[in-house]
């Protein structure tokens, strides 16, 4: 089983939000799984619930993030390389989704049986496309 559908698989069972989800997915960067649960346990709904920027969204950015290394000397050249992945992931989540916000991602959407686990997958195989 994939990554990505590992992700989709735990939040079709409901074991945690999207945000939680999605960085779990990314067990081997580093971070214990409880404390990945832990800083993303506010992001789910759209930041705490208010239906802003999607959790699973909030999740990526993070991963990719873990996935790039720091240099403490030079942390702007860090941040320039995280915000170019992170426009390659909005134009990708873009695409597929329409949106990055929460309340917009749930009105386009009739039926909302798998839209969550949908959304974790994609930012899943995305992340995993840029790295």
């Amino acid at each position: 089983m994939t990554r990505s559908q590992k992700a989709y698989a735990a939040m079709v069972v409901h074991q945690a939000n999207c945000a939680q989800n999605t960085i779990a997915a990314f067990d081997d960067l580093g971070i214990d799984k409880e404390t990945a649960l832990k800083i993303t346990l506010g992001f789910g709904g759209g930041l705490g619930g208010s239906g802003s920027v999607c959790g699973a969204v909030i999740a990526a950015y993070m991963v990719l993030g873990l996935k790039l290394p720091l240099d403490p000397a030079a942390p702007k050249k860090h941040r320039e390389k995280i915000n170019a992945q992170i426009v390659e992931f909005n134009k990708e989540f873009l695409t597929r989704h329409g949106s990055l916000i929460c309340r917009e991602l749930k009105a386009s959407q009739p039926s909302q049986d798998n839209l969550c686990p949908n959304l974790v997958k994609s930012a899943v195989e995305i992340v995993e496309g840029l790295s």
